[in-house]
């Protein structure tokens, strides 16, 4: 179903979705995807365009399905049309036209266009440095799609996630750094600090060791 909702939510297309039940339909489908949206930002989830836009969608339509069938027809969600692409437009037109939080990300997405990859870092470490591990993570992010081969913003992103407990995608960034520039202790550091936190100890250990082989005079490995 994902494969269906992947649209241009900045390019909307006309549509002629007409009868006035189902443009109830739509606009209360809206109202719920608006209130989603809003929800993951409460809840400091990293919130894209694209992505909220997406869950929030395919997390309503069990919900609106008989709806939605009922107006548009059974073949609504058939690959072989297009009908489900312009659902996904129409709906995208009603949030851009009564939904804050939805315009407000589609002006961050015009933003992400300009912006370079330093500056998304920069950005995320002074959320991080606020404590603001989510934002965090999410400029480091939006920094790795311009630089994927960048082994501090890996790193970064790492100590970012590691802070929130997410320890597996700490570990993934960490071994993304190393795999980059394999000759930096301070990485293995890193990487061991998570395998301990797991409770791996001969992994933390292995790790260790490296960091020390690599620097000898390195004092956080001991």
């Amino acid at each position: 179903m994902k494969q269906i909702f992947k649209i241009s939510l900045l390019m909307f297309i006309v549509l002629s979705f007409e009868t006035a039940q189902g443009q109830r339909v739509l606009k209360k489908m809206s109202k719920d995807i608006c209130k989603c949206i809003e929800n993951k930002e409460k809840n400091n989830e990293v919130v894209t365009l694209e992505g909220a836009y997406t869950d929030c969608i395919e997390s309503l339509l069990e919900k609106y399905k008989k709806d939605l069938t009922d107006e548009f027809g059974e073949d609504l969600f058939d690959e072989s049309n297009n009908k489900a692409q312009q659902l996904g437009a129409e709906l995208g037109k009603m949030l851009a036209a009564d939904c804050q939080v939805f315009i407000d990300l589609i002006a961050e997405k015009e933003v992400e266009q300009v912006e370079s990859a330093e500056n998304y870092y920069e950005r995320g470490e002074e959320e991080y440095a606020e404590g603001n591990y989510p934002q965090a993570e999410l400029y480091y992010l939006k920094a790795l799609q311009k630089a994927p081969d960048n082994f501090e913003y890996h790193n970064s992103h790492g100590i970012a996630c590691f802070s929130q407990g997410k320890l597996y995608r700490a570990i993934g960034s960490f071994l993304n750094a190393i795999r980059i520039k394999p000759e930096d202790h301070m990485l293995y550091n890193n990487l061991a600090e998570a395998m301990y936190q797991l409770n791996d100890m001969e992994a933390s250990i292995k790790e260790l060791h490296t960091a020390i082989t690599l620097n000898p005079e390195y004092c956080d490995s001991y």
